[in-house]
């Protein structure tokens, strides 16, 4: 990969002090369009663009329906979010499963791994199911997830196209998700990915203590009245 003096600098600033962000830019290829600090920039495999969509932060991984290996199997990464369209006002239920980006794996909430998925067949549902059985197993006990999809009104993910971003855009987004996945101790103020939509993870209904206790009863008399 060839860059022009103008490129390497901004490859050297975005990767100096964040080494894990070098990750995102073995996907990307930049090229100078006609005006100096616009760039365009296309992936490897897919049109996209640099700057985060949507992301999910410390997800458990035990209340996630994994699906099964296999065409046509696939699981799901369920959440709810307000999607950017005036007609959404409440927190819609949302699958991302197949975005594409970056995931952060984590141990007692401290990273202990960061990964991409960049295109071909591969998604951020099927990357993180694999490393429930690879060299990773049992060494994780949350994940997040940066996407670069867009979701639509309708909760549904839509690919993004070819468009233009400030040099000074691109680099923010580098060092907020630097920060976001290192947690510096340095750093005092708490980053944030601007015009991106946080998706939380969607739990399983609760059970109240009174509910649990009146399922045990029931279940008590149920047995007596059989054993009866």
């Amino acid at each position: 990969m060839t860059y022009s003096i103008d490129e390497s600098r901004l490859h050297r600033r975005c990767t100096h002090h964040s080494p894990a962000l070098k990750t995102l830019l073995k996907s990307v290829r930049f090229y100078q369009t006609t005006s100096h600090n616009l760039w365009s920039y296309e992936s490897n495999r897919v049109n996209a663009q640099i700057m985060i969509c949507a992301y999910g932060q410390f997800w458990n991984p035990d209340i996630v329906d994994w699906g099964t290996k296999g065409s046509g199997n696939r699981g799901s990464l369920l959440g709810t979010g307000i999607p950017k369209a005036k007609s959404i006002t409440k927190p819609i239920e949302i699958d991302c499963w197949k975005q594409r980006g970056i995931y952060v794996l984590h141990n007692d909430y401290k990273t202990v791994y960061v990964g991409r998925v960049t295109g071909g067949n591969m998604n951020i549902g099927v990357r993180l199911r694999h490393h429930l059985s690879d060299h990773l197993e049992g060494r994780w006990d949350a994940f997040s997830w940066y996407g670069i999809y867009r979701i639509n009104a309708d909760g549904k993910l839509s690919n993004v196209h070819m468009r233009q971003v400030k040099a000074v855009d691109i680099i923010k987004a580098y060092e907020a998700i630097a920060i976001i996945i290192a947690d510096p101790l340095l750093n005092r103020r708490q980053e944030s990915l601007q015009g991106a939509i946080e998706i939380r993870q969607k739990k399983e209904e609760s059970t109240t203590d009174r509910q649990l206790l009146e399922k045990i009863w029931n279940r008590l008399n149920a047995e007596e009245n059989g054993l009866g």
